[in-house]
């Protein structure tokens, strides 16, 4: 997770936005910790990034509850269908 801040923070300045899939299957991570450490990056960080939460529908319904950023774009169900990413593309 260190990491992925890590990255946000440096790949910020050079961007005008960016965009990452929050995937809450994954084993090792814990969405709800990582939206609470992104939301401590500086604001000018926070403003260029959108984040899509990705999952299971119940672990989605759960995250949502519980993590509220202004950074999260959307919510999906897995499997991601294509109509999905190009509505990724136009926001």
């Amino acid at each position: 997770m260190d990491h992925a801040l890590y990255f946000i923070a440096s790949q910020a300045f050079g961007v005008s936005k960016m965009t990452f899939l929050l995937d809450l299957d994954m084993p090792d991570l814990d969405g709800t910790r990582f939206i609470g450490a992104f939301e401590k990056l500086s604001q000018s960080v926070k403003e260029k990034v959108q984040i899509y939460v990705l999952g299971s529908i119940s672990k989605v319904n759960e995250f949502s509850q519980q993590a509220q950023s202004p950074s999260i774009e959307n919510h999906f169900q897995k499997q991601l269908l294509l109509g999905q990413l190009q509505m990724m593309q136009r926001c």
